[in-house]
């Protein structure tokens, strides 16, 4: 009995170690097909913070999920200082900006 336990959680352990590095694939490549990447990095900050600062500073915030799409959607200035300024990401959906955001928020 021990060892299907065992065995049952090592299984579930990798479905969803396979299932977080599949979202996160997907919202690296939906943030470089739309543009993320002009201005935000991985690691470092370029035109906007990066994305891991990012993280850092929303992920224990339990608000943000629900707050960071209008910003995206809006546009922001301020959030970091005045030396960024995002412009309105209009061209994205509500579903890929959700997806945007939670992807940020597993850096």
């Amino acid at each position: 009995m021990k060892r299907w336990i065992a065995v049952l959680t090592t299984g579930l352990a990798m479905s969803m170690s396979a299932d977080a590095e599949d979202d996160f694939d997907r919202g690296y490549a939906l943030a470089g097909e739309k543009g993320c990447f002009d201005c935000h990095a991985l690691g470092h900050d370029y035109v906007g913070p990066s994305f891991r600062s990012l993280a850092e500073r929303y992920r224990h915030d339990p608000e943000a999920r629900a707050r960071l799409p209008s910003v995206i959607e809006a546009g922001s200035r301020g959030h970091w200082g005045e030396r960024f300024h995002m412009w309105p990401q209009v061209h994205l959906t509500h579903e890929q900006i959700q997806r945007l955001v939670d992807w940020v928020l597993m850096q």
